[in-house]
């Protein structure tokens, strides 16, 4: 994978394998707005956390990073040039697709979140989305598990 730099007006919108998974996860609510983001901050996460763009002909359309898309589009000039993760049919099948967009959309909020807003969130995915479509992502979705600071030298 490489990470190449696109125009934000050049991604023409969501990838047709995930349109409807999108649609699904409507009802998870983010904390962060895009009124609390600044410019600098959406550009350095999206170093971090590059975009998933599809390319076919030159047209890319969006596989992952849905919410940093949605506040891009928002809040910064349409031809601001972001990072982006490009896939094409020969790196990456509709199955695969699929699985990134959900490990984005339940995944990311899940990992990113504070405790207390934990079993709020796993009650709004477990009533919107389909439960084997979870399962392939997740073992257990009910499992609340915390990572032990003292072994951060040993991950």
């Amino acid at each position: 994978m490489v990470i190449n730099s696109i125009k934000l007006d050049e991604i023409l919108g969501y990838h047709e394998s995930v349109t409807s998974i999108v649609a699904e996860t409507t009802s998870i609510m983010y904390k962060l707005g895009p009124h609390e983001c600044t410019s600098l901050f959406l550009h350095n996460l999206l170093r971090l956390h590059p975009l998933h763009i599809f390319n076919t002909k030159n047209e890319f359309r969006l596989i992952a990073g849905f919410r940093a898309f949605e506040i891009a589009k928002l809040i910064l000039p349409t031809d601001s040039v972001i990072p982006c993760i490009v896939h094409d049919k020969s790196t990456i099948s509709d199955t695969e697709i699929e699985n990134l967009a959900l490990s984005d959309l339940l995944g990311s909020p899940l990992l990113f979140q504070f405790a207390k807003d934990y079993a709020q969130n796993i009650n709004k995915i477990k009533n919107s989305i389909d439960k084997k479509r979870v399962k392939e992502i997740f073992k257990d979705i009910s499992s609340k598990q915390k990572i032990d600071a003292r072994n951060y030298d040993t991950l």
